[in-house]
């Protein structure tokens, strides 16, 4: 009789795969064995007690007072903790580890739904939820099949039911074509584009998208006709760099390049869906983390603070050139 190794169980888990949330409709899958060795609670509330960190912050705001509630902060990274290794990854975890006393709720970008947890990158006992933004979704690819997965059907219903064309036209439109000028007027005008208003206008695409359906919005053909058009003007003013001499007047993209940006665009600004706890006192993003667009959001619009990191390469890049130039190896 042939013997064969213990089958994998496979387990869906949602968008926020740390979260209680029985109305999610999830499409992640990964092994119970898996999970639980990387500490991960499938279906459960990943809050739980850490006496050391307990035992380590102050327990009380004095004179017998009740225990002070911990600073709650929101970790956003690409790509990386907990689905991905390396350097980034290994910074989040250290950060985590050496701020016992924070309570982290991470918003995590990965790029699709098929990500496996890697067991080395356990869980920390003081990040109470983990939440994945996923870019490419095999499951529709659309936000309400995960980031917006814990909103009521009917909710979700509604928001189609009042994306109609014209709400497109009068409440998307404007905002998408400030999005694209103001991309050109970056690359190709000195002054560039206005950071305050460009911030703003990543707000008002994060309202939007609140109240409007993802999937109704990008189908309509006014978003591609706009894009059309603004992109090829963006070509007309940029620096030829292929001719012998530069000269203003690129060639004009053809349709399938259109419909490859076009593509990126959409999926890159799911993080317009994402929704940062409110309760949250810090915002910690990754410098190329798209999920500090949302950072961006919370801090104009409730007044959260936004830090932008970057991991610390600075540092690791100054300390590997000084090692070279001592002859260290």
């Amino acid at each position: 009789m042939l013997t064969r190794d213990v089958t994998l169980v496979q387990f869906a888990i949602g968008s926020a795969i740390l979260s209680n949330t029985p109305t999610h409709h999830s499409h992640m899958a990964h092994s119970l064995d898996t999970l639980a060795a990387a500490n991960y609670v499938p279906g459960n509330s990943y809050s739980y007690y850490n006496p050391l960190a307990a035992a380590a912050a102050p327990s009380t705001g004095g004179g017998g007072a009740l225990p002070l509630a911990p600073l709650k902060a929101v970790a956003m990274d690409s790509g990386t903790w907990p689905m991905d290794g390396g350097g980034v990854a290994t910074c989040r975890e250290q950060v985590c580890q050496g701020t016992d006393d924070i309570s982290w709720h991470a918003e995590a970008e990965v790029a699709h739904d098929l990500k496996q947890v890697i067991i080395k990158m356990r869980a920390q006992p003081n990040v109470t939820q983990v939440a994945l933004t996923i870019q490419w979704d095999t499951q529709h690819d659309s936000p309400n099949q995960s980031t917006f997965c814990s909103v009521p059907y009917t909710q979700l219903t509604r928001r189609a039911y009042i994306t109609t064309p014209d709400a497109v036209r009068e409440r998307f439109l404007p905002l998408w074509r400030w999005l694209l000028i103001a991309l050109r007027k970056a690359n190709t005008t000195s002054e560039g584009a206005d950071s305050v208003a460009t911030g703003e206008c990543f707000a008002g695409l994060w309202r939007y998208f609140q109240t409007h359906d993802w999937d109704f919005t990008w189908a309509d053909p006014q978003v591609e006709t706009v894009f059309a058009y603004e992109l090829r003007v963006a070509a007309a003013s940029t620096p030829n760099t292929c001719a012998a001499r530069p000269e203003v007047g690129g060639p004009e993209p053809t349709p399938g390049e259109l419909g490859a940006l076009l593509d990126l665009f959409q999926h890159y600004l799911k993080t317009m869906c994402l929704t940062v706890p409110s309760d949250a006192a810090v915002i910690q993003a990754s410098h190329h983390g798209l999920q500090a667009l949302a950072g961006l959001v919370a801090q104009l619009k409730r007044g959260q603070s936004l830090q932008v990191w970057e991991h610390g390469v600075l540092m690791r890049e100054r300390l590997i050139y000084l090692m070279e130039a001592a002859g260290c190896r």
